[in-house]
């Protein structure tokens, strides 16, 4: 199937009216982007976003965000950004600290908190506005984010085999 199939199929099977195409990095890792770890549509036209404090120009993590926070813009989206955290428990290049990367369930949000008092309280704030009347939970997510990945990401489901 060529992309606009793709979209067409998309469309009808989820009744949306639009698919927001965002490049990714190929062969960059299992799913070329984490986007849960990026980007979480919030509500119809609405946005968190996880960008850099400082981007890095070498690094194709840091450049996909900032294209994919563009796509976003130029969809006419209302996006709010968390940065990254400034100072963290773990400091390996390979660690997930994404404060977009959260689940959603009955009454609450369970998020990460990597230590930094500022941003966790920046991440908090933005996800209490953008979920109203759910209670927002942080935790120390580091053993997930050692192993390359987030709440969200360790919260899928699992096919019946």
């Amino acid at each position: 199937m060529d992309l606009a199939e793709i979209t067409e199929r998309l469309n009808a099977e989820y009744g949306t009216s639009r698919v927001i195409w965002a490049p990714g990095l190929a062969g960059q890792d299992i799913t070329d982007y984490h986007s849960d770890s990026l980007a979480r549509l919030t509500a119809p036209g609405r946005v968190l976003i996880n960008l850099p404090n400082e981007p890095d120009p070498r690094d194709p993590f840091h450049q996909a965000a900032l294209e994919t926070n563009d796509i976003l813009e130029a969809a006419g989206l209302s996006i709010e950004l968390i940065p990254e955290p400034v100072e963290r428990r773990v400091t390996s290049d390979d660690f997930v600290a994404s404060c977009a990367n959260y689940y959603v369930c009955n009454g609450g949000v369970v998020a990460s908190q990597f230590g930094d008092a500022e941003t966790d309280a920046i991440a908090c704030d933005a996800q209490s506005r953008h979920y109203p009347g759910r209670e927002i939970v942080m935790l120390n997510a580091d053993a997930l984010g050692e192993l390359g990945v987030g709440i969200h990401c360790a919260t899928q489901q699992e096919p019946a085999v």
